[in-house]
């Protein structure tokens, strides 16, 4: 996939995401908190998440016709 290097480190970013978040919760709530007020980071993260969302979608296409 051209792309698949940006989706692994998308990944591997979100799996350190998670893993922060399930050890102090109360971080994911200072991340939306900072979110909601920070117009640079309501962005960022819209940015990071669609650009995530695309790649998977084109993904799972791909491998559904190729696979």
């Amino acid at each position: 996939l051209p792309g698949a290097a940006v989706f692994a480190v998308m990944g591997w970013i979100l799996g350190i995401g998670g893993i922060w978040v399930s050890g102090i919760p109360c971080h994911f709530r200072d991340a939306v908190r900072l979110a909601a007020r920070n117009r640079f980071f309501k962005w960022a993260m819209t940015v990071f998440f669609g650009i995530f969302a695309v790649l998977m979608l084109y993904g799972a296409i791909r491998v559904g016709i190729h696979g």
